[in-house]
């Protein structure tokens, strides 16, 4: 009788759950078509939003590049021969300069001092343009709105160029452009502008520096089983991201032209669309279906439900740790490419641009090398892994070496640098490194978030058996709305894929965490004459942590 009574409760509980998975199949279908269409239509909004973000990226390069061309206009023929070429060898986004004559005549690049082989094949490629066999301007139909736009700004910055420059006549340009320019397919952006007088002149853009500019506006990471590609006219692979690989063969979700900006080049999201979305919904219901079952018998399924839950929500959190730190990581290294790569080309033509370069590479080798520490230690603190070495210190004269070392790259954002405190003995017991790492990170914000206040001072007492150091900055201070969660891990005021500074919210975080842990602390609290105010604590002595 039992063993009749358990087959009929096990029949009960089977029907219903075979019915409701016929069921949940057949809207798992609808649901599936549903996902691959929205999936399709989310990867077309997606590339559009970048498409936007390049074209207006463009736009300001190129209504800047037009500013300063037109400011040139009133120059002598002489003083403009002079400044063009120095323009183009302290300007990365120049490749070259040229001046042409009333007639025609190529004033510069100057063949009758040598030209080098760039030189040559700069006249080469745009031969047929300065012997005037092609035409400077496009048809006016494509260029009609920019043509009033560019003509607006050249008549401003022409009228304060004059002023500055004091000049009485009149050398108004009467023309100028933003030209594509082909050499097979490969593509050459060309800005010029033609004066009264029939001098024409203008620049080349370094295309390799305009790229690393434009793949800012990338996002992060693409859907699972997309993948977004920037392609330039021969269909070649510029940039891509996802967590699929681009390769030509994938399904096409949408493909967005990048011209008038960037003729023949475009934007392609290529995938799978929604079917990995619409096989996850399925593993979910299944999931949910035994989970149901299992409630039924063992009254135990609300515990599996618990744990996937948790379970999902440490997946996205490592996901999106992981898309930070990637995007992080990859600005600094798209910059050292850039400048190894001019090197290596020999477009440092001299020494003190090499210097430049090299010096640039080095900032952003250190720049590397603390978002490296900072992810190492932060792993190191999450797994409980963080070893400290405390030893008795002096505060002010840590604080001095510290900021002696970081001088450089303080003053370069225009920081003026002042310290307090730092010649009188202030003990401290605490570990060095995590000591120097914490006031780095302090230090590192301020440059991002407080140049415009031009200002940082650093001060280092002490009080209550306990070393403080206090920097304070007169920027623009820490948003009420954002002063909560200030110290939060991935905490970021502005997490746009337009956001104005880089980063990836860890810094506070594990600032306060590596001084906590040896018994100190991170606070804030906002500048008396505007700005942020960080004091780092320490204990004086010894103590047990």
């Amino acid at each position: 009788m039992r063993r009749r009574t358990t087959s009929q409760f096990i029949l009960l509980l089977l029907v219903p759950t075979l019915v409701m998975g016929l069921v949940l199949g057949r809207l798992l279908l609808h649901e599936r078509e549903r996902l691959t269409r929205a999936g399709a239509l989310a990867a077309e909004e997606q590339a559009r939003a970048v498409a936007n973000q390049i074209q207006v990226a463009v736009d300001g390069f190129e209504t800047e590049i037009m500013r300063q061309l037109t400011e040139r206009a009133p120059l002598p023929l002489a003083e403009l021969l002079a400044q063009l070429p120095a323009w183009a060898q302290t300007d990365p986004l120049i490749r070259h300069a040229f001046l042409l004559a009333t007639d025609a005549r190529v004033l510069w690049p100057d063949a009758t001092n040598g030209l080098t082989s760039e030189d040559r094949a700069f006249l080469q490629r745009f031969e047929l343009l300065f012997a005037g066999r092609t035409p400077w301007e496009p048809p006016a139909t494509d260029t009609a709105v920019a043509a009033s736009s560019t003509r607006q700004l050249m008549s401003q910055s022409l009228r304060s160029a004059k002023r500055k420059v004091g000049f009485s006549y009149d050398q108004n340009p009467t023309a100028c452009g933003w030209l594509p320019w082909y050499e097979g397919r490969n593509l050459h952006l060309l800005a010029w502008v033609q004066r009264a007088d029939g001098v024409r002149y203008g620049i080349e853009v370094e295309m390799t520096a305009l790229l690393a500019r434009l793949i800012t506006a990338f996002p992060t990471s693409a859907p699972a089983g997309q993948a977004l590609a920037l392609l330039d006219g021969q269909h070649a692979i510029l940039h891509s991201v996802g967590a699929t690989e681009f390769q030509p063969a994938l399904p096409k979700l949408a493909t967005i032209s990048l011209a008038p900006a960037l003729p023949h080049w475009q934007l392609v999201a290529a995938g799978t669309g929604g079917a990995a979305s619409a096989r996850g919904l399925l593993f979910l219901l299944s999931a949910i279906l035994c989970a149901i079952l299992l409630l039924s018998i063992l009254g135990g399924g609300w515990l599996l439900l618990r744990d996937a839950h948790h379970h999902a929500i440490e997946a996205r959190t490592r996901t999106t740790f992981v898309a930070n730190v990637s995007h992080e990581l990859k600005t600094p290294l798209t910059t050292i490419r850039m400048y190894a790569d001019l090197l290596r080309e020999g477009r440092a033509k001299d020494e003190a641009r090499r210097t430049r370069y090299l010096e640039v590479i080095a900032q952003e080798s250190q720049r590397l090398t603390r978002l490296i520490n900072n992810m190492l230690d932060f792993g190191r603190l999450e797994e409980g892994r963080k070893a400290y070495h405390p030893e008795a210190l002096d505060l002010g004269t840590e604080t001095n070496r510290i900021v002696a070392a970081q001088c450089d790259r303080l003053q370069a954002a225009g920081l003026a640098v002042s310290c307090e405190g730092t010649d009188t003995p202030c003990p401290a017991y605490a570990d060095r490194d995590a000591f120097e790492q914490a006031l780095l990170n302090i230090l590192d914000n301020a440059i991002k978030y407080a140049a415009t206040g031009k200002q940082l001072h650093l001060r280092v007492s002490a009080s209550d058996h306990r070393a403080h150091v206090q920097v304070c900055d007169r920027g623009p201070g820490v948003p009420a709305a954002h002063q909560a969660r200030l110290f939060q891990q991935f905490h970021r005021a502005d997490d746009t894929l337009t956001a104005r500074q880089p980063g990836c919210g860890l810094g506070l975080h594990l600032s306060r965490r590596l001084l906590r842990d040896q018994g100190g602390d991170l606070r804030y609290a906002p500048a008396a004459s505007g700005g942020a105010c960080f004091v780092l604590i320490l204990p004086a002595e010894a103590q047990t942590l």
